[in-house]
């Protein structure tokens, strides 16, 4: 059953027209994924080519979660423990960026979230609304089924990509994206989205390794650098930087934190007013 929905992830892409399995064929011709690709990022445009890479690389994210509910979470059981736990406190990071709000009602979005988000579900005198969204949602639930495992919150299969197909601009208290955006085949996109759907006033929260793809060696889903330069946020790829803290600055304010204990970089994306009549131009 999960092959099978592999399978039909995998027919529902469509990489610059071309079905998924359509591209994929060349490999099982004996033609190597390394050429392949070659040949895909001289007829493709930047952001299909992105996309090629990303729907190759899924079903290794799909082995991962695979043996992570197998095991019971792997070498991080106690992370398993928090995600199933109904009274874990929302993380003091994400309560500060919703001081601000008034009422009690706290809509919350986890992007790319995983089976399970990492979100705290309690806030004393708040009601958390947590939505969660992963394109391999539908993967994920039946992975969890098979492990008779119930998630506090279900995820939906949304690419962060075609976020504003399903929400409307500033419905959202606070976006978050953790360990998420750098595995995105347009991350510049994903990001505008966020802006879009989050209220005027609250944040985008995007927490990454930095330049993991560097780290990583370009391999897998590892194709995006998130990172700091000149006091400025960078997003960059093997061809091309890309200045988020310019290219967003009538509408966002940008401030991070690079903590070197842990080895994460957080980022936050304060929207100034409500843009949701202009379009922000993705990036290939």
């Amino acid at each position: 059953m999960i092959n099978e929905t592999i399978a039909k992830v995998s027919q529902s892409y469509k990489i610059g027209g071309i079905p998924l399995l359509t591209v994929s064929s060349l490999t099982r011709i004996g033609v190597s994924k390394k050429v392949s690709f070659g040949i895909f990022r001289l007829i493709l445009p930047g952001r299909c080519f992105h996309k090629l890479i990303w729907s190759f690389e899924l079903p290794k994210e799909i082995s991962f979660w695979e043996r992570y509910f197998q095991t019971g979470g792997l070498e991080w059981k106690a992370g398993f423990r928090e995600r199933m736990d109904k009274n874990l406190p929302l993380q003091e990071d994400l309560r500060q960026l919703i001081d601000h709000i008034e009422y009690p009602d706290i809509k919350i979005l986890d992007v790319g979230s995983g089976p399970q988000t990492f979100l705290g579900k309690k806030l004393k005198g708040r009601n958390l609304v947590i939505d969660a969204i992963d394109p391999l949602a539908d993967t994920y639930n039946l992975i969890m089924k098979k492990y008779n495992i119930v998630p506090l919150v279900k995820p939906r299969r949304i690419d962060s990509e075609q976020i504003l197909k399903f929400y409307s601009s500033g419905y959202f208290d606070l976006v978050v994206a953790r360990n998420s955006l750098d595995h995105a085949y347009s991350p510049i996109e994903s990001i505008s989205n966020m802006i879009q759907i989050v209220k005027t006033g609250s944040y985008v929260y995007i927490i990454t390794r930095p330049n993991e793809a560097i780290n990583q060696n370009y391999s897998g889903l590892h194709q995006w650098n998130f990172f700091i330069k000149e006091g400025s946020f960078f997003i960059g790829n093997r061809a091309r930087e890309y200045n988020i803290s310019e290219k967003y600055k009538d509408y966002i304010e940008v401030s991070w934190q690079e903590d070197l204990a842990d080895g994460w970089l957080r980022i936050k994306l304060r929207k100034l007013y409500d843009s949701s009549y202009k379009t922000f131009s993705p990036a290939n």
